[in-house]
């Protein structure tokens, strides 16, 4: 398997992208997954010498998987017009960086809650973006997330076919999906032909799944509590581990940690899935 840190992970710290390289080889990550906020400030302010970052990303035989994005599929035609034009920015960061996908939310609406209207707009729009990316190669990655029209299994793969563009994937986030009721394997099983890449992360208790809205996890003072390491929390990993082992398939994962201290966190969940993945006591 390929393990990637999320810079996300360390949006309330002071750190270059360059001591993110460091940190990640020295971790025994190979890849790092772009945060489209960190990747956008360094296109506008680095310039030339974000070429430089992508030839050391390489000598350090890393790439970036993924550029994680977001775009407000409801936005009125103007508005939606600059999302459009933020959306090709992280078109050229991922043709930059040799990305291969590009992760969007599926809209800010349960699924349950869209109306026929606003699923229409929406599923045209994400072909629109879908279309747009893969013209330059890059697929676009749906996040299975609460509150999108990617929330449940059923949801997700009602998406798929009703979207059904052959550039368009999942990027699979084990926790949500297990808090939206459905088994993690059973889900990956049925979503496993669309499966770009995954999400990592776990819970303590579900009264703490709250700790995931995007309000508390881009406050720098919102609250940290039940988020914990991969094989301590209530998604049981070791299986995920094992079921993708035993299919003998070559994935990416990316982990994210919302909790605090990233760097000792991060080190301590990629050497506990080094040590799941070759099949050793952990």
């Amino acid at each position: 398997m390929d393990f990637n840190l999320c810079t996300i992970s360390f949006r309330h710290e002071l750190v270059s992208f360059e001591e993110l390289m460091e940190f990640a080889v020295k971790a025994g990550f190979t890849g790092i997954e772009l945060w489209s906020v960190h990747g956008k400030a360094m296109l506008n302010r680095e310039g030339e010498r974000l070429l430089q970052m992508v030839r050391r990303l390489r000598s350090y035989h890393l790439h970036v998987p993924m550029v994680s994005d977001y775009i407000d599929l409801s936005a009125g035609s103007s508005a939606y017009g600059e999302h459009l034009k933020s959306f090709q920015q992280s078109i050229d960061l991922a043709c930059m960086f040799d990305a291969g996908l590009i992760r969007l939310f599926a809209g800010n609406k349960a699924s349950l809650q869209v109306d026929r209207f606003e699923r229409e707009l929406w599923i045209d729009r994400l072909g629109e973006l879908t279309e747009r990316a893969g013209r330059r190669g890059i697929g676009l990655a749906i996040e299975t997330h609460p509150k999108t029209m990617a929330d449940t299994l059923q949801s997700t793969l009602d998406l798929i076919r009703d979207i059904h563009h052959p550039q368009l994937t999942v990027n699979l986030d084990f926790l949500h999906l297990w808090e939206s009721g459905s088994h993690p394997i059973e889900a990956f099983r049925e979503l496993q032909p669309f499966v770009s890449i995954m999400h990592l992360k776990n819970i303590s208790a579900k009264q703490h799944l709250g700790v995931f809205e995007p309000g508390n996890v881009y406050s720098p003072n919102g609250s940290r509590e039940g988020i914990v390491a991969l094989g301590e929390g209530l998604v049981d990993y070791k299986q995920v581990i094992s079921c993708l082992m035993e299919q003998n398939l070559h994935v990416s994962a990316s982990l994210e940690w919302f909790g605090r201290n990233p760097y000792e966190a991060l080190s301590k969940d990629i050497g506990w899935l080094k040590h799941a993945e070759a099949g050793q006591t952990v």
